[in-house]
């Protein structure tokens, strides 16, 4: 397969980095179905297509969003709040179904048989549009969602979620409260002019030594399982997954995430999950960026879809980039 057809999803700090950034690191990696852009407006609200007209089945497309605001920056992650309601009315038109985090759960670690045309709607970090603009349109069309959390963000950005929020979220019952951290989506030093992801890196001491592996676990552990404790204490729901910042991983990382209580992980990985899929290292499509219309994302869905059903996937055991 040509790798100019292929792409990876990966994140800059808190999901604004510009997509040509994005892609060309993400070559170097690992090889990942591309997101095409074809057509703009979406038609009308229309009945769903009868299940028998199957795109694709047993597979979930996991499609991540970050934030839905009016004003949509060039080269980033957000989309604007007529974008996202189109991207969702074409979805449902053209006979998507929408499943649950729980369900694609279920269906990863049993089988629980899912709908023809699965995808799930996700989004990362936990932006205030969430609430003001998504949530308008989940409910409308009764969409279930998950939001994976800076939990130190909540009540403290102002661009972020409060917990007043969350739980009036939480409490429609369509959208499910997960986590990436708790306050370690940033960078941490490794070595001259090199940065890593705080979760993955070794930092260095103040005395230029490299942070031990005892200190690296206790730092990693108590972040995720604060964060969990918090999301779980405001909830009142279970926090059994989460998004790995800035998609990079571990095999120590994926230890550390099970320890502190965690049974699923998602990466920044373009590709639809299929059964069997190992629960650590689950793929998402990012589909929430700023030149995305509504054809476009439906278009990225059914090519992942389809090269999933095609060839087999096995995202690598690790995934780290070293940012200089």
């Amino acid at each position: 397969m040509d790798p100019q057809q292929l792409r990876i999803a990966t994140r800059g700090v808190r999901g604004r980095t510009s997509r040509v950034t994005r892609v060309l690191a993400a070559l170097s990696v690992v090889v990942l179905t591309a997101l095409p852009t074809v057509g703009n407006a979406a038609a009308p609200i229309a009945p769903a297509l009868p299940s028998a007209h199957a795109y694709y089945e047993h597979a979930v497309v996991v499609l991540t969003y970050h934030d839905v605001s009016p004003l949509v920056p060039r080269g980033t992650d957000t989309v604007s709040p007529q974008e996202f309601a189109a991207e969702m009315d074409r979805l449902a038109r053209d006979g998507f179904h929408f499943i649950s985090v729980p369900r694609l759960e279920r269906f990863v670690s049993d089988g629980t048989p899912i709908p023809p045309n699965a995808v799930s709607v996700v989004f990362d970090n936990g932006y205030e549009g969430i609430h003001r603009y998504a949530l308008p349109v989940l409910t409308q069309h009764q969409i279930p969602a998950a939001v994976f959390l800076i939990v130190s963000y909540v009540n403290h950005l102002a661009n972020d979620l409060t917990w007043g929020e969350v739980r009036g979220m939480a409490g429609t019952g369509l959208v499910h409260f997960y986590t990436e951290t708790y306050d370690l989506h940033h960078g941490i030093a490794v070595g001259p002019r090199a940065s890593t992801a705080a979760t993955v890196g070794r930092g260095l001491e103040a005395d230029g030594r490299q942070e031990s592996e005892a200190a690296y676990t206790a730092r990693v552990l108590t972040d995720l399982q604060r964060a969990r404790a918090m999301v779980e204490r405001e909830t009142g729901e279970g926090v059994d997954a989460l998004v790995y910042p800035y998609g990079q991983y571990t095999p120590e990382l994926i230890a550390l995430a099970r320890q502190a209580g965690y049974r699923y992980m998602f990466t920044t990985i373009g590709w639809a999950i299929v059964p069997h899929a190992d629960p650590s290292r689950l793929t998402r499509l990012d589909i929430g960026v700023w030149d995305q219309t509504p054809a476009g994302a439906e278009s990225a869905i059914l090519s992942v879809a389809s090269q999933a059903q095609r060839s087999t996937y096995a995202p690598p055991a690790s995934y780290v980039r070293i940012w200089h």
